[in-house]
C-alpha cells in the first residue's frame, strides 16, 4: 500500500508531498491547480515517459532536479531523481542524468527500467486510470474482461505454452510421417537391389540418401531457431499491444503538436530569409548605383548584362519577399485560429483562457 507521494520541480509542482490513508483517497481541486500532474508523475516513476526533461518546471532554476518519490507502507522508498539544465541562450530544457533510487540506493537505467525498481513498484498500466478512461472494466465487453483477468493471473502464458506445445506435437507428427514414407520409399527401392549383383550401386545410392537427409536435417534444425524466435517475437508483441494501443491518441496529439512546432519553425526561418533577401536588395541597389557611371564603356560589356542579371534577380526577391510575408501570415493567423477552437495549450494540453491565447499571439506578431 502507497504511504505518501513527493513530487518536486514536476510541471506545478514546486514542492508537493501527499499522506494517504489506507482506503480510498480522493484528489481534488480547482482546474489548473495540478491534479493531473500527480497522474504524469507518477507515469514518470513507473514508466520513465517522458524520458527526456519536458516537465521540468518553468518556475525552477536554470539547473535543479525533478524527483518523484513513493514510500510504501512496509517502509520501502522508491524514487526518480532527473537533473536538467536550462539552455540561458533559448532557455530549451536539456536532460543531464537520470537516476532511480531504491531505499536510498542508486540505479542507472539503460535501454528498460531496472528490474529491482520494477519488483519494488509493483505496479503497471493496469493499475492507472485517468479522467478520461473508461470506468475499469465496467463498460468492457466480455472478451476484453477475459483479456485482462487473464493478464492478471497470468493465463496467457499458460494459453501461449499449450499452443506452442501444441505446434511442437503437430510438428513432431507431421516429420514421423515423413520420416516413415522415406523410410517405406527405401524400402521399396531396395527392394529392387535385392541380392548383391549391384551392391557398389546400392551404397552409392544409400550415400547419396544420408547425405540428402543430412542437409534436410540441417534446414530442419534451422527452421526450428527461426520458428523459436517468431513465437518469441510474437509474444513480445502480445505483451507491448496494449500499451500500444493506449498510447496511440496520446501519439496523435503529440505529432499535431510537434507538426504545429515545425511550422512555427517553417515561419522563423521564413522570416530570416526575408531579411537576407532585405540585404541582398540593398547590396543590389549599391551595386546599381556604382555602376551607373560605366554602362557606356565597350570593355565593360560583361560586367553590365550581370547587373542587369542582378536588377532582375531583385525584382524576382521582391516579389518572393511579399509571397513569403502572405504565407507566414496565414501559418501565423492559422495557428492563432487552432488554439481558439481547442483552447488547450500546446505543450501539455491543458485548457487555456482567451487571455493565454492573446498572449501567444502578440508573441507571435
Amino acid at each position: 500500500m502507497i504511504k505518501s507521494l513527493l513530487i518536486k520541480n514536476f510541471q506545478s509542482h514546486r514542492k508537493t508531498k501527499l499522506e494517504f490513508d489506507p482506503g480510498v483517497n480522493v484528489i481534488y481541486g480547482l482546474s489548473q491547480a495540478g491534479k493531473t500532474a500527480v497522474i504524469r508523475a507518477l507515469r514518470l516513476l513507473i514508466q520513465n515517459r517522458p524520458s527526456g526533461a519536458k516537465y521540468y518546471s518553468n518556475f525552477a532554476t536554470d539547473k535543479g532536479e525533478t524527483e518523484v518519490e513513493l514510500k510504501f507502507a512496509d517502509g520501502k522508498t522508491v524514487g526518480i531523481i532527473k537533473t536538467v539544465e536550462r539552455s540561458k541562450k533559448d532557455r530549451k530544457k536539456k536532460l543531464v542524468s537520470t537516476i532511480y533510487t531504491l531505499n536510498r540506493e542508486e540505479y542507472s537505467p539503460g535501454k528498460d527500467i531496472p528490474d529491482r525498481i520494477v519488483e519494488a513498484l509493483n505496479i503497471s498500466e493496469i493499475n492507472i486510470q485517468t479522467q478520461y478512461d473508461r470506468a475499469f472494466l465496467i463498460m468492457s465487453a466480455a472478451s476484453e474482461v477475459a483479456r485482462t483477468v487473464n493478464r492478471i493471473t497470468n493465463l496467457e502464458e499458460v494459453d501461449t505454452w499449450k499452443s506452442d506445445l501444441t505446434k511442437q506435437i503437430n510438428a513432431t507428427n507431421q516429420e514421423a510421417k515423413l520420416l516413415f514414407d522415406q523410410a517405406k520409399e527405401i524400402e521399396t527401392q531396395l527392394a529392387k537391389y535385392k541380392g548383391f549383383e549391384d551392391l557398389q550401386e546400392q551404397v552409392k545410392e544409400l550415400v547419396t540418401i544420408d547425405k540428402d537427409y543430412a542437409v534436410r536435417a540441417g534446414r530442419k534444425h534451422t527452421l526450428d531457431s527461426t520458428l523459436i524466435r517468431y513465437e518469441d517475437n510474437q509474444r513480445e508483441l502480445d505483451r507491448l499491444q496494449p500499451i500500444a494501443d493506449m498510447l496511440s491518441d496520446q501519439i496523435i496529439k503529440v505529432d499535431k503538436v510537434e507538426q504545429d512546432l515545425q511550422d512555427a519553425t517553417e515561419e522563423k526561418r521564413l522570416v530570416e530569409r526575408v531579411i537576407l533577401l532585405e540585404q541582398q536588395i540593398t547590396d543590389l541597389k549599391v551595386i546599381k548605383t556604382g555602376l551607373t557611371g560605366l554602362i557606356e564603356l565597350q570593355g565593360r560589356v560583361d560586367l553590365i548584362s550581370s547587373l542587369r542579371n542582378h536588377l532582375t534577380r531583385y525584382e524576382d526577391l521582391q516579389e518572393e519577399l511579399k509571397s513569403l510575408r502572405r504565407s507566414a501570415d496565414q501559418m501565423r493567423d492559422q495557428y492563432i485560429a487552432d488554439l481558439k477552437r481547442d483552447k488547450r495549450c500546446p505543450v501539455c494540453f491543458a485548457p487555456i483562457d482567451n487571455t493565454v491565447i492573446k498572449r501567444i499571439e502578440a508573441e507571435l506578431k
